[in-house]
């Protein structure tokens, strides 16, 4: 159900810094903060690892982050817990993982798709559980117009290290950064694989960080309150008519609810002096 808030223009008066890094992404933090059960994943590590996720059919789907441990979300082991990683010879990954978020029904491939925000020439990730007759495939495209591909790996359940309880590096490489995107497909089980992915990386470097400068300016603040992990598109009117109906509303940006309430800073320029704000549930 779309739920809609609207709030009159208010000013914030602050000072903003941000920085960038390239690292493996395990899942362990989103924002800086502990992630949760379900949480979904899109463009939540842009800004850290130059990746954005989507599901593999373009439905407004995305991968989740799931937390090892009960209930069981995806592989399940030992009474129905997401923590089969047994072996002694298993890689360490932490708490949280991504995997399929289980929305398609069609018994069609699960996984995802891994866009780049610069051409890269590598990517790689831990296949968590790969078993039974579970295979994973990645292949690297130059864009999202490329239907050819690049280049193509498989993994099977029956290749070493992969198996029951294992993790194991799966990757895709092409020279030259010609990589815009991977896609991530999960098939066995009829339809229905239980894999987790974690540490996913790549060669992405980040832009140079420049000099830090300061100017101060005031822009207004929304207090949004609503549903946590999911999708809330902000509207911006400058002009509010008697009639809702007839308001021209303009999309301002579409944002994934950390918390609630969260609080959001509109930084767009303006020379208005008011300004009217909706959020509206898509989900």
């Amino acid at each position: 159900m779309k739920s809609r808030t609207l709030v009159r223009f208010c000013l914030l008066l602050g000072l903003f810094s941000s920085s960038a890094r390239a690292a493996v992404l395990d899942c362990e933090r989103v924002y800086g903060a502990i992630p949760f059960e379900g949480l979904f994943i899109s463009n939540q590590f842009a800004g850290t690892f130059g990746m954005r996720f989507t599901d593999l059919d373009f439905t407004n789907q995305f991968p989740i982050i799931v937390q090892a441990g009960s209930p069981a979300r995806c592989f399940g082991s030992g009474g129905g817990r997401d923590d089969a990683l047994f072996s002694t010879n298993a890689h360490d990954h932490g708490s949280f993982f991504l995997t399929d978020s289980g929305v398609d029904v069609d018994g069609g491939p699960k996984g995802f798709i891994v866009r780049f925000d610069a051409l890269v020439s590598t990517f790689s990730c831990y296949l968590l559980d790969l078993d039974a007759d579970e295979k994973v495939t990645l292949t690297a495209y130059s864009s999202d117009a490329d239907t050819s591909g690049l280049a193509t790996n498989v993994f099977y359940s029956t290749n070493a290290p992969f198996g029951e309880g294992l993790s194991g590096l799966a990757s895709i490489s092409a020279p030259s950064k010609q990589i815009r995107r991977v896609e991530v497909r999960a098939q066995g089980r009829v339809g229905h694989p239980k894999v987790g992915f974690d540490d996913l990386s790549s060669d992405y470097v980040a832009p140079a960080q420049s000099a830090a400068s300061l100017a101060l300016k005031m822009y207004p603040g929304l207090m949004i309150t609503g549903s946590v992990g999911t999708p809330y598109r902000i509207d911006y009117a400058d002009v509010l008519d008697r009639t809702p109906t007839t308001t021209n509303w303009h999309a301002l940006t579409t944002i994934f609810l950390p918390t609630s309430p969260h609080f959001y800073v509109d930084s767009s320029p303006t020379n208005v002096l008011s300004r009217f704000y909706r959020a509206v549930g898509t989900q």
